[in-house]
């Protein structure tokens, strides 16, 4: 867009130097003339005028190049420790080789060890663009995972809670049944959070509310790149 937006003022500069250089061709008692004198005025400041928008696109562009280059460094250091690059934050998944499942405090423990926090997910969007990069990593032996996550449930006000303090309803994503196996009566006392991850049929992906001390297979963690 930018570089359309640079060509067609190249054509507006144009167009001005030409209306500029024909002044060679007015008479001197043309050239006089206050009507012809305010033209070449208006000319002069529209011609500086273009001249720097010219400049500030081509800042522009070099603003955008660069940020691009850093993406491309974000993403492939992402890409070494075999996370999933997404909008300037590397996720990555933990646990899935050990034997023993990971509680709540020990995915925090898991998460730290990689300077990272556990993930969070704002929409539909990103939450199935992580179960497309965790399938790929689930074990042979597995038809399902189920990972820990940094959101809180919220009961009261049946609302999901981020680090930041925001609030999102949790029609915003894919849920699975909010539950309490100590209190059947009760489905949604839990407000740590985890995504259940199934590559077989059926719902593939969804998160749901669980006690801090129940085991997991793993922990969805996040850098900030």
């Amino acid at each position: 867009m930018l570089h359309l937006a640079e060509e067609y003022l190249k054509q507006v500069l144009k167009v001005v130097e030409n209306v500029v250089g024909s002044s060679c061709a007015v008479t001197e008692r043309e050239m006089n003339h206050p009507t012809w004198v305010q033209s070449w005025t208006e000319y002069e400041e529209l011609y500086e005028q273009l001249t720097s928008i010219q400049k500030d696109l081509k800042n522009i562009q070099s603003f955008l190049a660069a940020l691009q280059r850093k993406e491309e460094v974000a993403e492939a250091v992402c890409t070494q420790q075999e996370g999933l690059y997404n909008s300037g934050i590397c996720f990555i998944v933990l646990g899935l080789s050990s034997s023993l499942h990971l509680n709540y405090d020990q995915a925090v423990a898991e998460c730290a060890k990689k300077g990272a926090l556990l993930a969070e997910i704002h929409d539909r969007k990103q939450q199935k663009l992580l179960y497309n990069f965790v399938v790929k990593m689930m074990p042979k032996t597995s038809t399902a995972l189920n990972l820990w996550l940094g959101i809180r449930y919220r009961k009261p006000r049946s609302r999901l809670v981020y680090r930041s303090g925001k609030e999102l309803h949790p029609d915003q994503l894919t849920w699975g049944q909010l539950y309490d196996p100590t209190n059947p009566s009760s489905l949604s006392s839990y407000s740590y959070m985890t995504m259940v991850v199934k590559s077989g049929g059926g719902r593939r992906f969804y998160v749901c509310n669980a006690p801090k001390t129940d085991r997991r297979n793993g922990v969805i963690c996040e850098q900030v790149i």
